[in-house]
């Protein structure tokens, strides 16, 4: 048996400098969604059955990102990507793959940008957090919004999947000081 590093051919910067990484599987290819450390998110992709990476370094965000503050989740077909570029705008990414095979490596425009779940307005929010609802074909896209030493909520919205649209906003209904983070 032979080990390989994750690191070799792969694009994923070291331990040291990347931030949460969020692996991601379709059919045979896990997808690794990353923050490289300066704020930029990033995509690579291995295929399992190849043996190989067959996607490195593909810039996922759309600009600007706020503290290394995103989420990722799919359908099966779609990643969706969720992160927060200022203190009250988030911005939704979409990446379609084709049985599990990355979303097009080094294609301008692979990763494109949706309807905002949340263009402006919340005060104090962080923490996004996306998720596929199968049985509803649905993303609900959550944050915690208020200052974190009082008083904070989490706050949702939900759209179908195929047909971007979000709803109005719902709130968990219970508020507390210091919630963290939400997953």
């Amino acid at each position: 048996c032979s080990f390989t590093s994750i690191f070799t051919g792969s694009g994923l910067p070291d331990a040291n400098s990347a931030n949460l990484p969020v692996p991601v599987a379709i059919c045979n290819v896990v997808h690794f969604i990353y923050d490289d450390g300066s704020n930029i998110i990033n995509h690579s992709a291995y295929d399992v059955y190849q043996n190989s990476w067959v996607l490195a370094d593909q810039v996922a965000d759309a600009g600007s990102v706020l503290d290394q503050f995103f989420s990722v989740t799919t359908d099966g077909r779609n990643l969706y990507l969720l992160y927060q570029e200022s203190s009250d705008v988030y911005i939704v990414r979409t990446c379609t793959t084709t049985g599990g095979t990355p979303c097009m490596s080094n294609v301008a425009g692979a990763w494109s940008t949706l309807t905002s779940p949340y263009g402006s307005g919340l005060v104090n929010s962080q923490w996004p957090t996306i998720t596929y609802r199968p049985l509803s074909n649905a993303l609900t896209a959550c944050v915690i919004r208020g200052p974190a030493s009082t008083s904070q909520d989490v706050a949702c919205r939900t759209t179908n999947a195929s047909n971007i649209s979000w709803g109005s906003q719902s709130a968990a209904g219970f508020q507390y000081a210091n919630l963290g983070n939400l997953s």
